[in-house]
């Protein structure tokens, strides 16, 4: 058998696996969303104003088909869609020795305390797109 035919099946059976997998979980969490259910995620993100800031994480939550993934809680806050549009963020500041506070952001540049600037163009590839938005 051909060499290139034989990488060109294995790289046919790793994108269709990718895409498999990608469609059947829901966030982070791996949650499994049944036949009559969407998957909505957003991100949970973690700053604070002293320049500390934690690994984001992407949340899945399943919802009833025909519903929209324009809303969400983030700790005691929920997030919905509004005049100047959907948050898909969550974003945390821990506190330390008090409660953590939590809020509502379009982008985790929002986020109080996120020190990064806004570029126009990303440096990297993001690693996934957010399901749902």
């Amino acid at each position: 058998m051909n060499k290139s035919v034989l990488y060109m099946g294995l790289l046919v059976l790793t994108v269709s696996a990718v895409g498999w997998a990608d469609a059947t979980t829901c966030g982070d969490n791996m949650l499994t969303c049944g036949e009559e259910e969407t998957c909505c995620e957003h991100v949970v993100a973690y700053y604070s104003p002293n320049g500390i800031q934690g690994a984001s994480q992407v949340e899945g939550q399943c919802i009833q088909k025909g519903n929209k993934c324009n809303s969400f809680w983030c700790g005691p806050q929920h997030c919905e869609a509004g005049f100047w549009g959907s948050p898909k963020v969550c974003c945390v500041d821990p506190r330390s020795g008090g409660m953590p506070d939590y809020q509502c952001a379009r982008t985790e540049l929002n986020c109080p305390g996120n020190t990064e600037t806004l570029t126009i163009r990303e440096k990297t590839l993001p690693e996934r797109t957010l399901k749902g938005t």
